[in-house]
């Protein structure tokens, strides 16, 4: 299901997360949605410690539009160790929590947006649509990625030409161009022993997104817009071992942040494809020589073979050996 970006007003992504997820449950969830949201809600009502990292990033720039989420009464950043709470978050999930349906969920959210912003007349809807998956056929099962905007179709078209050329080379492993512009991005990627796997890829599209909190709903609001919406910067696939036999194994990878995703995704795959003895190969040339390249993401994969998930990570510059 991909996620083209929306705009909700001038320089404001609209948020499609809730919804979204919302619609997978719809055809694919199996506990009461309701109980899914009952441990977003108490994180949101309870607040998280603040890391390091995260107090650096607020005491170097400005607080303005993150408050009072991100800020002490008097208007300061937190600091580390100061609990950061969001009960207008928690209210939204619990309204949604109650929804009958994801367009209900949707428009809930968007009329708060609408009224913080002082929005009028017809609003862009987060309508999310089930999309067909883009599969190709290969010799160890179906492959199975999201169409565009995602960089689900260069994945195939790279995989496919380098079946065509008998696979992945014995070379040491590629080494990533750094990109000039890179989307901040999470991943989130799990599987379950009957093969079931969730991909998940969300962007604020830079560190505090568009800076501006929505005082009614606890939600920050990306800056990622369909003018400035980055082509191809997430990639997904599954890899499903039969078409018809449901104990087959699967194999889920996920990136994105990166335009180079898809080059990235496709020799994870195909290492994995070449097996142990490829890899072992690989690594006996040794590792990659640019760590720096190694630290620019991380592309994440999951499995599940004979009843047994595994996760594991993979930086997305390296062998895929490294990380695991």
């Amino acid at each position: 299901m991909p996620g083209p970006a929306r705009t909700l007003a001038p320089g404001l992504g609209l948020p499609s997360a809730l919804p979204a997820l919302r619609l997978l449950h719809a055809h694919f969830g199996r506990l009461p949605w309701p109980r899914l949201l009952v441990g977003p809600a108490s994180l949101a009502q309870d607040g998280f410690l603040v890391d390091t990292a995260l107090a650096g990033a607020l005491a170097a720039r400005s607080t303005e539009g993150l408050c009072p989420l991100l800020c002490h009464a008097d208007g300061t950043p937190l600091g580390p160790g100061a609990r950061a709470t969001n009960p207008k978050l928690a209210a939204v999930l619990r309204g949604a929590a109650v929804a009958p349906t994801p367009d209900l969920a949707g428009e809930a959210l968007l009329s708060l947006l609408a009224r913080d912003l002082g929005l009028r007349g017809p609003l862009p809807g987060p309508r999310p649509t089930l999309e067909p998956a883009l599969q190709l056929p290969m010799p160890q099962g179906i492959l199975s990625t999201t169409p565009s905007p995602s960089a689900g179709p260069e994945l195939l078209a790279r995989v496919e030409a380098a079946l065509r050329s008998g696979g992945p080379s014995p070379d040491p492993c590629l080494l990533v161009p750094r990109a000039p512009v890179t989307p901040g991005s999470g991943v989130l990627a799990t599987i379950d022993s009957s093969g079931s796997v969730l991909l998940l890829t969300s962007s604020l599209n830079s560190s505090f997104g568009s800076g501006h909190l929505s005082p009614s709903t606890g939600v920050l609001l990306s800056d990622l817009v369909a003018e400035s919406a980055s082509e191809g910067w997430a990639c997904p696939l599954v890899l499903h071992g039969g078409s018809d036999d449901t104990e087959a194994d699967v194999l889920g990878l996920v990136a994105s942040g990166n335009p180079v995703v898809a080059r990235v995704t496709t020799r994870a795959l195909l290492s994995r494809l070449a097996g142990p003895q490829a890899q072992a190969q690989q690594q006996q040339q040794g590792p990659t020589q640019s760590p720096s390249i190694c630290g620019q993401g991380t592309l994440l994969q999951v499995a599940a073979h004979a009843e047994h998930a595994h996760v594991s990570s993979v930086p997305s510059g390296c062998c895929t050996f490294q990380g695991f």
